[in-house]
C-alpha cells in the first residue's frame, strides 16, 4: 500500500509539508558542520549526536557498494535460476527492512528513554545533521543478517542483506527528502513527504513509516485516515 491521497483539508496539509520542509538555511544554522564526523550536542534536556555533511552522507554511500559487492560475489556468471533466487531474498530483505523501520521508529525511539531523548533532537531541529554515527546502521546489518545466513546458504545471506541495505538506503534518501527537498504537489514523494509531516506536527502520535505507510496502515497508526474518520463522525 502507497501513500494515500491528498484530503479535502489541503491548506493544512500544505502547512504540515512547508513546516518539515524548511529551506537549507535552518540546516546552516544549526551548527551541524565541523571538524569531527560527528559531535555531541545538546539541545535543553534533549541529546543530540550532530553530524557533518560526510558522516551523514556516508552510510548511503556504503550501503550502495555494499549492494554492489554482494550482487557481484553472488550473480557473476550465475545462472538464471540463482538471480531468479538472489532478487526474491532482495525483495524480502526489503519487505523486512519497512517493518523493522516502522517499528523501531514507534517502539525505540518513541519509547525507550535515551533514544527518545536522541529522537527529540531531531524533531526540535528537524533540518539539522541530527543522527547515528556511521557505519553503525551498516554493521548491524551484516551482523544480524548476513553473518548468521551466509553459513547455510550464500546466495540467500547476499541477495537478504541486499534487500535490508536497499531498504536503509531508501530510508535515508525518503527521510531526506522529505526535509530538504521542494517537490511538486500530487506526486507520490510528495505523499511521502506529507506523510512525515504529519508524523512530525500532528497532535497525536502516528506515521512512523517512512520508506512506506503500508504498517502504519496495518497497525492502526496512519494519521491521515485519523484526521478523516474524526470529519466523517462531525
Amino acid at each position: 500500500m502507497g501513500y494515500s491521497e491528498a484530503s479535502s483539508d489541503a491548506p493544512a496539509a500544505e502547512m504540515d509539508v512547508r513546516r518539515v520542509g524548511l529551506c537549507h538555511e535552518t540546516e546552516k544554522n544549526g551548527g551541524q558542520e565541523g571538524d569531527g564526523s560527528a559531535i555531541s550536542a545538546g539541545n535543553g534536556d534533549r541529546k543530540a549526536m550532530r553530524l557533518n555533511a560526510v558522516a551523514y552522507y556516508a552510510d548511503f554511500f556504503i550501503s550502495f557498494a555494499l549492494i554492489g559487492m554482494l550482487a557481484a560475489m553472488s550473480l557473476f556468471d550465475a545462472v538464471l535460476a540463482t538471480v531468479a533466487q538472489w532478487t526474491v531474498w532482495a525483495l524480502a530483505g526489503f519487505m523486512l527492512w519497512t517493518l523493522l523501520e516502522y517499528f523501531v521508529h514507534r517502539v525505540l525511539y518513541h519509547n525507550v528513554p535515551y533514544f527518545v531523548e536522541m529522537h527529540d533532537a531531531h524533531h526540535a531541529e528537524p533540518n539539522a545533521f541530527i543522527g547515528a554515527p556511521p557505519v553503525i546502521g551498516v554493521v548491524l546489518i551484516l551482523l544480524l543478517f548476513y553473518a548468521p545466513i551466509v553459513p547455510f546458504n550464500e546466495v540467500a545471506a547476499s541477495g537478504f542483506t541486499a534487500g535490508m541495505l536497499a531498504g536503509y538506503m531508501a530510508y535515508m534518501l525518503l527521510h531526506h527528502a522529505a526535509h530538504y527537498w521542494n517537490v511538486r504537489p500530487g506526486t507520490w514523494l510528495y505523499m511521502a513527504r506529507r506523510h512525515h509531516a504529519l508524523h512530525h506536527y500532528h497532535h497525536e502520535e502516528g506515521n512512523y513509516g517512512i520508506v512506506t505507510s503500508l504498517w502504519d496502515h496495518v497497525f492502526g497508526t496512519n494519521l491521515e485516515r485519523r484526521r478523516r474518520g474524526t470529519r466523517d463522525a462531525t
